[in-house]
């Protein structure tokens, strides 16, 4: 059973659009699970039906907690089964799902799959993620590297990598003893990459898909709003540099940050003031003391 996760804000057009992609191109059982981070938003209401659900979340807590609550309802009901997390402004390609199975009967010990995504523009926009603890660096590639082969063998239809993106990707329930989760510290941007770097530090196996399964509509939420954007990406990142990276890239990317934020103030004043914000909520966050340093 595959257990399609989606986080609405503000998107119920753009899920109807993947609900009917999912509906079209999908032959395996299914659910739908959407996660209402805008409570007030009603219209969602009408996408339900006997396999498509609306779980509130009374709030909007952001993307990683929002899937906490789907993964937390499906650990609950099917502990063998898959969970798809997929954005409200992607859709599927015909046979994604059957390509997934063949995947994981290939190498049933992956436990978190991302898959390929394409463009509007009909351009790869993710292959593959990287980290480089000792400077900081996250990247999010259009094509496939060596660096990859360093993680593991290859096969047909996957590559190990390092980490994979929140847009889709899709977690192998029955490699985990205990329910995984997104860490509730992060609100929008790195939470991906830190489930996955966290997961691969436990043993668990990341991997992405060879073909394209998924096409994404780079930012059509997220790019609303330049000012909070950058917020949550400023943060997200320092956040994941403290937790898996190194001293040396922690400095880098925090003085980066705000040479950035100071130079460009006067001309892309929504991006400088969110940078600004995102070190200052960083400052501010009281939480357990980080494993890296």
């Amino acid at each position: 059973m595959i257990y399609f996760i989606t986080v609405n804000y503000y998107s119920t057009e753009l899920i109807k659009n993947l609900s009917v992609s999912i509906q079209a191109g999908v032959t395996s059982p299914y659910e739908l699970l959407i996660i209402n981070n805008s409570p007030e938003e009603v219209a969602i209401h009408q996408l339900a039906g006997d396999n498509v659900h609306v779980i509130e979340a009374e709030d909007n807590l952001g993307f990683g907690q929002g899937c906490n609550l789907g993964i937390r309802d499906v650990w609950q009901r099917d502990r063998q089964g898959l969970v798809w997390l997929i954005n409200p402004d992607a859709t599927l390609e015909p046979g994604a799902d059957r390509h997934i199975h063949q995947c994981l009967l290939e190498n049933p010990n992956i436990a978190i799959l991302g898959t390929k995504i394409l463009s509007p523009d009909g351009n790869i926009w993710f292959a593959e993620g990287s980290f480089n603890p000792w400077l900081g660096n996250l990247k999010h590639s259009n094509k496939a590297t060596q660096s990859a082969a360093k993680l593991g063998d290859h096969s047909a239809l996957t590559r190990p990598v390092q980490w994979v993106t929140g847009c889709s990707f899709i977690i192998n329930l029955r490699q985990f003893k205990k329910q995984p989760e997104f860490d509730k510290d992060y609100f929008l941007y790195a939470e991906d990459a830190d489930f996955c770097l966290r997961y691969a530090k436990q043993g668990h196996s990341i991997a992405v898909t060879n073909e394209v399964l998924v096409s994404h509509k780079v930012s059509s939420i997220i790019g609303r709003n330049q000012l909070s954007m950058y917020k949550n990406y400023t943060f997200g990142r320092l956040l994941l540099i403290k937790k898996h990276g190194t001293i040396l890239g922690f400095l880098t990317y925090f003085i980066y940050c705000l040479t950035i934020a100071i130079l460009y103030l006067p001309v892309k004043n929504d991006q400088s003031r969110g940078r600004l914000q995102g070190i200052k909520q960083f400052l501010q966050l009281k939480s357990k003391p980080y494993q890296s340093f």
